[in-house]
């Protein structure tokens, strides 16, 4: 999808990117691609109680350490969070691998646009991981 500046109304590529962002975000967290969550998060939003950089910088970490456990990509699967933030709809995102984990609560506006994402703590979802028990949640945290 290529975006311009361009007015014209009947120009609705940026309208259906900002439509679509919940999936754009857990694509490029599959993907552990942290350019292009760059790109789709608001610069003026707290991620995680974070700011964006901050935010992409610790998850970035994650990242890294799952890559050196051999993850190429990240499973996704639906939940959602039965703590904190009630209800909301989530991803556990899963190494390929290393089956380590982290889980991530979506907050979406009326338009449906993710407002924010948080690491949730207690996350609720339908998925067995094989060799679950070898595996350990990762934290979106200084350490």
């Amino acid at each position: 999808m290529t975006l311009t500046n361009s007015k014209d109304s009947s120009d609705t590529s940026d309208v259906s990117l900002m439509k679509n962002n919940y999936n754009q975000i857990v694509d490029a967290i599959k993907c552990m691609d942290i350019p292009m969550l760059h790109l789709i998060l608001d610069e003026k939003i707290n991620y995680n109680d974070l700011p964006k950089n901050e935010f992409l910088y610790l998850l970035n970490a994650v990242f890294e350490q799952m890559q050196k456990e051999g993850d190429n990509f990240l499973e996704a699967h639906k939940g959602y969070c039965s703590n904190c933030f009630m209800g909301r709809q989530g991803i556990t995102f899963i190494g390929n691998k290393s089956r380590n984990y982290f889980d991530i609560a979506f907050e979406k506006n009326r338009q449906g646009l993710v407002r924010n994402l948080r690491q949730c703590d207690l996350f609720m979802n339908n998925v067995l991981l094989d060799g679950y028990s070898l595996a350990k949640e990762i934290r979106i945290e200084n350490n």
